[in-house]
């Protein structure tokens, strides 16, 4: 089964890995996001969606080379939801929205209708997820879905191929959270400061889209990157900030500025990308989540890095880094964090 490695691939991987191979699938990926992958994506929409919506119809169209006997694209509806206080259930507040973007719903859909795919318009996988109903329901669901597929499935098997996925991105996710414990201890211990990147995974972790801006910043300016997805937020509430936010991803990137915004020694780099219309509205809540400047990258497919660069000399260099000791010496400690 050939899964993209685009979207949300960078955040759900452990999980789909886990749970195809229980069901006796080996897993092919796709190549990761280079020129020919965009340029084929772009090439091949017949919209004007985000450009990592874009790259994502280049990753399917690598996968097709590749030949594998199906292609996953899971319909991602809803991610997890921060359940009910107490003192929301005496107001009868219902679990928080927890939704993924329109784009990230249909595209399985968009690009099964998009003739450049008709080959594998049969073959395409593309279970509907909603994560926010709990597990039984998203079992369910599977299990109508996979044995329409598959003769002979059965709901156990679904079952436990769920929950063991489940539990490997539990473990990932944990161990990446033991990274980001270690490394601002680390910090603390020796007075230095990092940059943290904040943003949906498939901006701030596919070097293809970004890019490589975490590498760059290590390398030429000697700066420690915690990416988002290993930043520990004891709570993600931010009602405070915004009551009612209806993207899943909105609730983790505010969330977690609120939690770094008393960090002095962590300046945030905000990476989102031209036509997002979920980060259009989630920015204006972030100054007074974070409460205290930052840096927003906007990208778009373009190939020089020369602005994107010269922007975080800018930020940087306004936080007072290269004020009195060099980037190097305020930053670097082992080149590991990152």
């Amino acid at each position: 089964i050939g899964f993209p490695r685009a979207m949300y691939f960078f955040d759900r991987l452990p999980f789909w890995s886990t749970f195809i191979g229980e069901l006796g699938f080996r897993m092919v990926l796709s190549d990761p996001t280079n020129k020919k992958i965009s340029a084929a994506g772009i090439e091949s929409v017949v919209a004007e969606p985000c450009y990592p919506i874009k790259v994502t119809h280049g990753h399917v169209l690598n996968l097709m080379e590749k030949k594998p006997d199906y292609i996953l694209l899971p319909s991602m509806l809803t991610s997890e939801s921060r359940l009910q206080t107490e003192e929301e259930k005496k107001k009868s507040v219902g679990r928080k929205m927890s939704y993924f973007c329109p784009w990230g719903q249909t595209v399985p859909e968009v690009i099964k209708g998009n003739q450049k795919f008709s080959e594998y318009a049969d073959r395409f996988l593309l279970p509907r997820v909603e994560l926010r109903e709990g597990d039984e329901f998203v079992i369910s669901d599977f299990y109508s879905y996979f044995k329409t597929k598959f003769g002979g499935i059965t709901r156990k098997q679904v079952s436990d191929a769920y929950y063991r996925g489940k539990a490997e991105l539990e473990t990932f996710r944990t161990k990446l959270n033991s990274l980001y414990i270690e490394a601002m201890g680390e910090l603390r211990r020796h007075d230095r400061e990092a940059v943290v990147l904040i943003g949906r995974p498939y901006n701030v972790n596919d070097v293809g889209i970004n890019l490589n801006l975490a590498a760059k910043l290590r390398d030429l300016y000697g700066v420690n990157v915690i990416p988002i997805d290993a930043v520990t937020v004891p709570d993600e509430n931010i009602d405070d900030v915004n009551n009612n936010m209806f993207w899943g991803y909105g609730t983790k990137i505010l969330s977690t500025m609120k939690h770094l915004r008393n960090f002095s020694n962590v300046h945030i780099i905000y990476i989102t990308n031209f036509q997002c219309g979920p980060d259009s509205y989630i920015k204006h809540f972030a100054p007074e989540a974070l409460g205290k400047s930052y840096l927003t990258l906007q990208f778009d497919g373009h190939g020089n890095d020369a602005g994107m660069l010269t922007r975080c000399e800018a930020y940087l260099d306004s936080k007072g880094v290269f004020g009195g000791r060099h980037a190097e010496e305020k930053f670097n400690l082992t080149g590991d964090l990152r």
